[in-house]
């Protein structure tokens, strides 16, 4: 019905406020309730949600290695940065991201201008 991922989080979720609110009814004070419930809550989700902590890591595979397909907003960008001739030709002037070769910007700026 939900994903994993809503499952686990309402779960989390769930197990923090109900240990904070079980504290804070218990007279501690909030700050500190806060500490023991997210702690608690912790070690309960890894020992009692590993399957669906288990299942939340799989659908981060599963969309890592799904093929992502290429929009045309980042097809235009692409193209309007590599020119008519692409990367290919700043490759071959030793210009990438800017840089000649491993120069510094200072070293740049020299040669622009001229100076050795």
């Amino acid at each position: 019905m939900f994903s994993p991922w809503v499952r686990y989080t309402a779960l989390r979720l769930g197990m923090f406020l109900g240990l904070f609110l079980l504290f804070f009814v218990l007279g501690i004070v909030w700050w500190l309730a806060a500490i023991l419930a997210a702690v608690i809550s912790l070690c309960l989700s890894y020992i009692f949600l590993a399957d669906l902590r288990n299942a939340v890591a799989a659908d981060i595979a599963a969309r890592r290695a799904a093929p992502r397909a290429r929009g045309t907003d980042e097809s235009a960008e692409d193209s309007a940065f590599d020119g008519p001739n692409g990367a290919a030709e700043r490759r071959e002037n030793g210009d990438l991201e800017g840089q000649r070769g491993g120069e510094s910007e200072a070293e740049q700026e020299r040669r622009e201008r001229g100076q050795p």
